[in-house]
């Protein structure tokens, strides 16, 4: 279901054995440069990466809330990060055909998921 929301660009699923779902996503710029520009009135802070603007983490929040309203409690996303680079075939994330290599995406950016699961066990919130 979030394939299909044109801000997003690739998404991982993780929460095998573990307590809840949590999701990395990589993102289509154009999209997130025009809601970035559009959040901030034209004025644009070159100063933040594109994948921490705060207009883009509300809209990436509002898609997941959006999704999740569609998803029994087991099947909700109930934390995520939006990754600073595509997932790409040099790093070993993807296929020669595009398709996503989920272990090698998750191996790559485990301290991102570890990171997720910290915040939920502390009980703070986060993207």
């Amino acid at each position: 279901m979030f394939k299909f929301e044109p801000l997003i660009s690739q998404v991982v699923l993780a929460g095998d054995r573990l307590p809840h779902l949590v999701a990395l996503f990589t993102i289509h710029p154009p999209v997130a440069e025009s809601i970035r520009g559009a959040g901030s009135h034209g004025v644009v802070d070159q100063g933040i990466p594109l994948h921490q603007a705060p207009e883009v983490l509300a809209e990436m929040q509002k898609i997941v809330t959006r999704v999740n309203k569609q998803l029994a409690p087991f099947e909700q996303v109930k934390r995520f990060r939006i990754v600073d680079r595509e997932f790409s075939i040099e790093h070993g994330e993807v296929t020669a055909t595009m398709k996503v290599r989920r272990k090698q995406v998750l191996e790559n950016f485990k301290a991102d998921v570890d990171a997720l699961y910290q915040l939920s066990a502390s009980g703070r919130g986060g993207e």
